[in-house]
């Protein structure tokens, strides 16, 4: 690099950290730290969700780091989450995964939150399973407007671009836009309404019918809460998602068709609608005692259903799906301040035309974190 251009450089760094330095400084700010760290073991019978029956176990050990610049009508974020996950069996699927971020919220009038927010992510996979890799850059903003006591309207966008490294094809553009509302009742009954509008752009455009080049999905949900006395909750939810453009993308290894939803989860390739129940009980002041169940179909509408030997079939896939489970979570502060406990069991039933996709899948989990 030219001397000019690191002179310019060197310039403009400094001009932005004196006024990060002056917008600190104009107020009276008060700095705080965060910490956590946590690991988590389990056995999962299915590691791959499909007739096959794989398992394996897992460890996951996760920690993150928080600063916080506060002042009273500004905080200031900057965080990171980092999180290594190794299969013991399956090596090559073990990972890493990081994100770092920044996000600022200013208080409006009445308290009335504006969040502005980015952050980077990326994950790497042993050697292979490396054609997984990706990077992913969000930005966000959000904006909370509390109108009757504690009832708000909540409306943001967010952005995000995500980069598959191996796998271009199916990078792409997202733009997401919500808006919900809440309210409370006297009842202690809460609501929750919401529509959510998802555009996705592939970033490689291809002339050529059967490749999309966008999709367009539109989400509405409720979900109704109740407190049924001090120590119990209930809640139920139900949602329903259209696409609006559908459309699909696949590769062509060895004259086999891979479609996308088949290679990486994709929202997008699929329509249809779920609801569940999820029960809460405190037992002690230490120990909750959680369970949840939810039914979901979903129907994919640019995607064949095939045979166990890939021969594509005359019509297209549709999943009806089970899941349900229990979660026992635990305050270990007695022992160490901040110390935290889980033990988890969850249970899929999937039903599916398409015979690789009929499967089972249980994971018995166990897990300790400590927060700082």
């Amino acid at each position: 690099m030219a001397e000019g251009s690191s002179n310019k450089m060197l310039t403009r760094h400094s001009a932005i950290v004196l006024l990060f330095i002056l917008i600190l400084s104009s107020q009276s700010v008060k700095a705080q730290f965060g910490f956590y760290t946590g690991f988590d073991g389990y056995y999962d019978d299915n590691i791959y969700n499909n007739y096959l029956g794989i398992s394996d176990f897992v460890n996951s050990i996760s920690l993150g780091t928080s600063y916080d610049f506060e002042s009273t009508s500004n905080n200031l974020n900057v965080y990171y989450d980092g999180n290594l996950t190794y299969f013991n069996e399956n090596v090559f699927r073990s990972s890493s995964t990081h994100r770092a971020g920044i996000v600022n919220t200013y208080y409006a009038g009445e308290g009335n939150p504006l969040n502005i927010g980015a952050n980077y992510g990326w994950r790497g996979y042993e050697e292979g399973y490396e054609i997984y890799d990706w990077k992913q850059l969000s930005l966000y903003a959000n904006y909370k407007h509390y109108t009757v006591d504690n009832d708000f309207i909540l409306t943001g966008y967010v952005y995000n671009r995500i980069n598959y490294l191996n796998l271009e094809v199916f990078s792409y553009n997202e733009h997401k836009a919500f808006i919900k509302y809440r309210s409370l009742f006297s009842s202690k009954t809460s609501l929750l309404l919401g529509v959510e509008g998802n555009f996705k752009d592939y970033i490689q455009k291809y002339q050529s019918s059967s490749l999309a080049d966008n999709a367009l999905q539109v989400r509405s949900f409720v979900q109704l809460a109740q407190s049924l006395s001090d120590n119990t909750g209930l809640s139920v939810y139900a949602q329903f998602r259209k696409n609006i453009i559908s459309g699909n993308r696949y590769i062509n290894i060895d004259d086999y068709f891979y479609y996308e939803d088949e290679i990486l989860y994709d929202q997008y390739s699929n329509e249809g609608y779920d609801g569940g129940i999820k029960i809460k009980q405190m037992l002690s002041p230490i120990l909750i005692l959680s369970g949840y169940a939810n039914y979901a179909n979903k129907y994919f509408p640019n995607l064949p259903a095939a045979d166990l030997d890939g021969n594509s079939l005359d019509y297209n896939r549709e999943d009806n799906q089970l899941r349900f489970g229990v979660q026992f979570e635990v305050s270990l502060g007695g022992i160490i301040p901040g110390l935290y406990g889980d033990l988890n069991w969850d249970y899929i039933k999937n039903n599916s035309n398409d015979s690789f996709y009929n499967y089972k899948n249980q994971v018995l989990s166990a897990g300790l974190e400590f927060v700082f």
